[in-house]
């Protein structure tokens, strides 16, 4: 097992198989896994008024429920988003491109 730092970041308002196959690619690559996660507000101005579906604590509660992910960290901001990342000096990037 690695022990290198995968970071995967996103809203994961719905969750759906494609979230949970790229949660087990991005463990493959290097556990654990770390997961990054939108603020309501956040979603809210990119998505429109009616989402996100799911509050900032169900998604929270929902990802750590994953098998494959170790840590889930919500972030309101790009600048908070570039603290957390720095502070885990991650080894890889795992982007969702749908």
């Amino acid at each position: 097992m690695s022990t290198k730092i995968t970071w995967v970041n996103g809203c994961f308002d719905v969750l759906h198989i494609g979230h949970i196959k790229l949660f087990q690619k991005a463990w493959e690559l290097g556990n654990p896994v770390i997961v990054g996660i939108d603020g309501d507000d956040r979603i809210r101005q990119s998505k429109g008024d009616g989402r996100p579906v799911n509050s900032i604590h169900d998604r929270v509660s929902f990802l750590k429920s994953i098998k494959y992910i170790k840590e889930v960290i919500p972030f309101h901001s790009d600048e908070d988003l570039n603290a957390i990342i720095k502070r885990f000096s991650p080894e890889y990037f795992v982007i969702d491109e749908e």
